[in-house]
């Protein structure tokens, strides 16, 4: 729930020409924690010898982040912002962006979802057939795309979202391509997760900002459009695995691989009918739509 809600702040009190920027800073702050908690679990339980530790250690994160929520929230009180008062996902309100070409980065970030939930949970039946050592690949994974999005997403504003998002989509098919042909090579393997990082990790905010300014172009809940776009991620990565499961265990991990890449594929193609508004990103600043004129601040 917090990931479905987090962007909704957001969102809500910066204008679209500067969403992109601070949504590749949540998502790197996001994948810091996604990548970095099962080493750091490893090492606990290493040094403790107790699974509880972890957990304990989880929850008191927890308590940090809960507190982080309310300064947060109190800060933000004396602010404008865009007002939103329905953050309620109805089925009326689904069928029509699905209707709309908010569809269309909604797939993708679905389908980017499948591709890192099998890449990265059948990365250790991958490394053991090449005969290579799978932290290589979460550490690499983890720290380029923290670095990566935290270093570039000032930048990202200023670039056409519709180009950046089939590079990067592209830039994930190479890195697909060298996994897949890879024989058994430490560095190809260190170079193919640090482009996978390059193009997966910054295909998030991309895609989140498309979807999301899509909506207000087109009258669409921005609310909505950004919750379903979550959503539609988390499917993808939670739903992918049954599926790799079965192809590992019935095939292998490079047939595996090959779906990923058809996968990416389906997503470049998808990539080049997004729609031409989203290819300026000064349309933004020259142009808010009724639902963004309330926001007052631009964070840039």
């Amino acid at each position: 729930m917090f990931f479905i809600l987090a962007p909704l702040q957001i969102i809500r009190h910066l204008r679209p020409s500067a969403r992109i920027q601070y949504l590749t800073v949540l998502s790197g702050s996001q994948m810091a924690g996604l990548g970095l908690a099962a080493p750091l679990g490893h090492l606990l339980a290493k040094y403790t010898g107790s699974l509880a530790t972890i957990y304990a250690v989880l929850a008191i994160a927890c308590v940090i982040a809960a507190a982080c929520v309310d300064l947060t929230r109190h800060a933000t009180s004396r602010l404008s912002a865009l007002a939103m008062p329905d953050i309620a996902i109805t089925l009326a309100a689904t069928t029509t962006l699905l209707q709309k070409c908010t569809a269309l980065p909604i797939a993708m970030i679905a389908i980017s979802g499948c591709v890192f939930a099998g890449l990265s949970t059948y990365q250790s039946a991958y490394s053991a057939s090449r005969h290579l050592n799978s932290d290589l690949f979460f550490l690499f994974f983890t720290a380029t795309s923290v670095i990566l999005r935290f270093s570039v997403a000032h930048l990202m504003g200023s670039l056409p979202l519709r180009r950046l998002a089939l590079t990067l989509i592209l830039l994930t098919a190479a890195s697909l391509v060298l996994f897949l042909f890879n024989d058994g090579s430490t560095s190809l393997y260190i170079a193919a997760s640090v482009l996978f990082a390059a193009g997966y990790g910054l295909s998030y905010s991309t895609l989140n900002t498309i979807a999301v300014n899509l909506a207000g172009e087109h009258g669409v809940s921005v609310p909505t459009t950004s919750q379903i776009f979550t959503l539609a991620y988390f499917l993808g990565l939670f739903g992918f695995p049954m599926v790799g499961g079965q192809l590992v265990r019935g095939f292998g991990p490079d047939v595996m691989l090959l779906s990923l890449l058809s996968a990416t594929a389906l997503n470049a193609v998808l990539a080049t009918r997004l729609g031409q508004s989203t290819s300026d990103p000064s349309h933004f600043r020259k142009e808010l739509t009724h639902a963004d004129r309330g926001a007052t601040i631009e964070m840039e």
